[in-house]
């Protein structure tokens, strides 16, 4: 005797991304906050800021030498570049935490 015995189909829940922790996290750590909505955002953040620093402290120091006003342009360049990181990371986060959701609920009405 063999019975015809159907399953049920399977769920899986799969949780979305608080926005609210996304932002609490990237403006209380910054680029390492958010690691929370976008690991290859905060990479990119982590390392490329100070990379960009870096090269830019470089070009500065060389250009010390020969003109003090070169300068001290790129250092104000570095604060600015370190000084937008915080935002550019707030703003990351909420668009990454967002595209995650829709991500998330067009794959399940799909």
């Amino acid at each position: 005797m063999s019975a015809n015995v159907t399953t049920p189909p399977t769920q899986v829940i799969v949780a979305g991304k608080s926005l609210g922790v996304a932002l609490l996290l990237t403006v209380f750590f910054g680029p390492v906050g958010l690691l929370y909505a976008s690991i290859r955002g905060a990479l990119i953040l982590i390392f490329g800021i100070p990379t960009a620093a870096v090269i830019l402290a470089g070009v500065g120091a060389t250009a010390s030498h020969s003109n003090q006003a070169a300068g001290l342009g790129a250092f104000g360049l570095i604060l600015l570049i370190v000084g937008l990181s915080y935002p550019v990371s707030i703003i990351w986060a909420v668009m990454a935490t967002n595209a995650y959701n829709k991500k998330l609920l067009s794959h399940a009405t799909a």
